[in-house]
């Protein structure tokens, strides 16, 4: 699955964030940039991936039966930064009682 997320990843930044960066003004005109971007990819776009068929994502969701309601399609975009600095504290406090930095082993194939 990391391949996948890291394609996406890349489409966005070829597609979306190098073209728009440097050509906008403020964090409001990027924001609404990006919510296009992404209403876009989910309910116009139609993909070519594994099992979707050339349906939308939105498409192959209504397909499968378990999309709780439609609108999960128009998730408001976030600066992830802006909302991670409400949560620093928070971080700050458990990072203490969390082992990380360690490489977990999987037995997946």
């Amino acid at each position: 699955m990391n391949g996948i997320v890291e394609s996406y990843h890349r489409l966005c930044d070829e597609y979306f964030l190098i073209p728009h960066i440097g050509s906008t003004r403020d964090v409001r005109e990027f924001m609404v940039k990006a919510q296009r971007w992404q209403d876009t990819w989910n309910w116009y776009r139609r993909h070519g991936g594994i099992g979707m068929g050339g349906k939308t994502p939105i498409e192959k969701l209504k397909e499968t039966g378990v999309m709780i309601h439609e609108h999960i399609g128009s998730f408001p975009v976030l600066l992830m930064e802006e909302w991670m600095m409400g949560y620093d504290l928070v971080m700050k406090f458990t990072s203490s009682f969390l082992k990380t930095g360690y490489y977990v082993q999987t037995k997946c194939p």
